[in-house]
């Protein structure tokens, strides 16, 4: 975590699914933030501030709301990334309670028929002129600025709702390494506002996926060494790829 901070990572996720070989517990989670501030404290120039740790992503899958706010409010969560079947009723309901949090609805894309359904059941927040999150942040709520104000280091770094899209494999949630083709993709980024780009992405193939334009990619088995354990070297190979296509790309 504190080496994804220094390369310039925007946000790092934590994994609560029970099905995965990622998976932390609340306590597990709140040592790890612990001790990436500690090790970034600790490298320090003289005269210079220490980094702030980077925003992070809660991930669940069908969580109770009950479990999904305790890993808000204990680990100052900057967004949550809902894997399962989250109804709508749940996601205003996070809004609600938390107007500065960012929510991240994924989606399993099987076919084109995903993306009607995403929409039929989602559309208002996701696919119909999405809000930003920082609107919140302008909310004339006093009390629903204070419940959220402690989320965010600073307002230039709220993040803002979105739908990541990943690859369908039956009876998982994610996290296989697979990725979607091409025509799959395209008609997510055409029509959600902010779309999240994830599944098989690494080193080897990132500009395939940033010539999408996409509000962000989600990278996790393709820059590891083993479930959990991130490789060093493939994180900042990626940070370089990155940085070349847009130098490349972007005038």
């Amino acid at each position: 975590m504190s080496m994804a901070t220094a390369l310039g990572f925007d946000a790092c996720g934590l994994i609560f699914y029970e099905g995965s070989p990622r998976v932390l517990t609340l306590k597990q989670a709140l040592f790890i933030i612990q001790g990436a501030k500690k090790e970034l404290s600790a490298f320090v120039a003289p005269g210079k501030e220490p980094l702030a740790l980077l925003p992070l992503v809660g991930v669940f899958v069908n969580h109770p709301y009950s479990f999904i706010e305790s890993a808000i409010q204990m680990l100052k969560l900057s967004a949550v990334q809902l894997h399962g079947e989250e109804p709508a009723e749940m996601i205003e309901q996070l809004r609600k309670q938390f107007p500065c949090l960012a929510i991240w609805k994924a989606f399993r894309v099987k076919d084109e028929t995903t993306l009607e359904q995403a929409q039929n059941s989602y559309g208002d927040l996701f696919f119909k002129g999405t809000r930003a999150v920082k609107e919140g942040i302008q909310n004339k709520d006093e009390n629903n600025k204070k419940n959220a104000a402690w989320l965010y280091r600073n307002k230039k770094q709220v993040l803002e709702h979105a739908v990541l899209i990943d690859f369908y494999t039956k009876g998982q949630h994610g996290g296989t390494g697979e990725s979607l083709p091409d025509a799959l993709i395209q008609p997510w980024v055409d029509k959600a506002k902010n779309s999240i780009l994830a599944g098989g992405i690494g080193p080897g193939n990132v500009g395939r996926f940033l010539a999408f334009n996409p509000y962000c990619l989600d990278v996790n088995s393709k820059v590891e060494h083993s479930p959990g354990i991130k490789n060093v070297a493939k994180l900042k190979q990626l940070i370089q790829k990155y940085q070349a296509y847009y130098n490349d790309n972007v005038k």
